[in-house]
Formats: structure tokens, C-alpha cells, sequence
């Protein structure tokens, strides 16, 4: 698994790129609905929760998926901080 992180001048990006088999393309479209599963074993509401939380802070996230590569990213609004 790979943690990544990139600033740019008015966002934040975060990623998590992983190398497991991948999101099947026919669930792709409902990963983040509840009760939707594509890890064995899994709840359905891992990527629903971390989504909802993205959106409480203004941001959002997008996965790109292929067997070998799974990446989550997402993107937040960066604000200056009060002196």
C-alpha cells in the first residue's frame, strides 16, 4: 500500500494506491452505496463511512481500479489558518 500526498496552491490531495486484484467492473459504479461489498468478508460500509466524512469537510473522492492497482484519492479545499 502506498500513502501519498500532494499540495497544491488551493487543495490537498491524499492517495491510497494498494496492488491487490483490483474492484470488479461490474461493482465499480456502487462502491461507495451501503451494504456494497467487494472485499471478502467486508461490511459494505468501509468506503460509504469515508466517504461520507470527505464530504463533511468539503472534499471529494474518486477510485480508479485495475488488477494490480487500486487507487483512492481524495481532494480537499485548503483554507488559510487564522493567526
Amino acid at each position: 500500500m502506498t500513502l501519498a500526498r500532494r499540495f497544491h496552491k488551493l487543495a490537498l490531495e491524499l492517495q491510497v494506491v494498494d496492488d491487490g486484484p483490483g474492484i470488479p467492473a461490474d461493482i465499480r459504479d456502487q462502491i461507495f452505496y451501503p451494504w456494497s461489498r467487494a472485499a471478502e468478508g467486508g461490511t459494505g460500509l468501509g468506503l460509504t463511512l469515508a466517504q461520507t466524512f470527505v464530504q463533511q469537510h468539503q472534499g471529494v473522492v474518486e477510485c480508479e481500479s485495475q488488477p494490480g492497482r487500486t487507487s483512492f484519492a481524495s481532494c480537499y479545499r485548503c483554507t488559510e489558518r487564522a493567526s
